[in-house]
């Protein structure tokens, strides 16, 4: 079996999940995975508010989910199995699985990008105009997604459904150091490794390579100074294997 990762250190960014399908699909292609995490997610801002959303979601037109957490946030509170009527919206693969999981529910929409435009334009193609769309979200959501919308003439209640924490780990130079592909899977997880490495010498220019998740990340990572190396052109755990493949072949030419 081919391994092109193999004795290849990677520093994957993101919250760890016991089943997550990156870590496995780096560790198949032969990756030495360090799980750091730059985001930490939290409880939403707003509990009660978030919770009389949810109970209302059968109300909408449209119930739009941005991300797994926001599904998962929204399963944990949910009483009542939603109502065949309402149509769903997801952004991606991964968050369509966790529909499938923690609610039974297979989404009507998941655009062919995974990114909040794209998702949008979906959504638009698909709504009647004026229908109603509630939309959970992380609290520091970019707000393209409520902004497409509301341009089409829908109504949109965004509800913040989770907090999401920029961390610093206390070894994180060490462990830049110690990695050949860093991959950053969010705008929060840029931020905190340029925290993390400000007033260092930057061990970016080493020999590393930088991969981003999808254009977003990388131009908030390219305007906080980070050199970003491959942009996955699939936002999922194979798009982002295959990127880290890709930097890894540039490193070694």
């Amino acid at each position: 079996m081919e391994r092109p990762l193999a004795g290849i250190r990677v520093m994957v960014t993101r919250p760890a999940r016991a089943s997550d399908e990156l870590a496995a699909a780096l560790g198949a292609a032969g990756a030495n995975v360090d799980w750091t995490p730059l985001i930490e997610i939290g409880p939403p801002p707003d509990a009660q508010a978030l919770q009389a959303a949810v109970d209302e979601a059968d109300t909408a037109d449209w119930i739009v989910f941005t991300s797994v957490n926001g599904v998962e946030a929204f399963a944990r509170r949910r009483r009542t199995p939603l109502g065949t009527a309402t149509r769903i919206a997801a952004v991606g693969a991964a968050t369509a699985r966790a529909l499938a999981s923690s609610l039974d529910r297979a989404p009507d929409i998941v655009p062919a990008r995974f990114e909040a435009r794209e998702l949008a334009d979906a959504i638009v193609a698909r709504a009647s105009k004026g229908a109603s769309i509630a939309v959970f979200a992380a609290q520091d959501a970019r707000p393209t997604l409520r902004s497409r919308l509301l341009e089409a003439g829908v109504r949109v209640q965004v509800t913040a459904a989770y907090t999401t924490r920029e961390v610093v780990p206390a070894d994180l130079v060490q462990r830049v150091a110690n990695a050949d592909i860093i991959v950053l899977t969010s705008g929060s997880g840029a931020r905190s490794l340029a925290a993390g490495l400000a007033g260092t010498v930057d061990p970016l220019s080493r020999g590393k390579a930088l991969v981003c998740i999808g254009p977003v990340t990388a131009r908030v990572a390219r305007g906080l100074g980070l050199r970003v190396d491959t942009i996955a052109r699939d936002a999922t755990a194979k798009g982002l294997v295959t990127a880290v493949e890709r930097a890894a072949r540039r490193r070694g030419r």
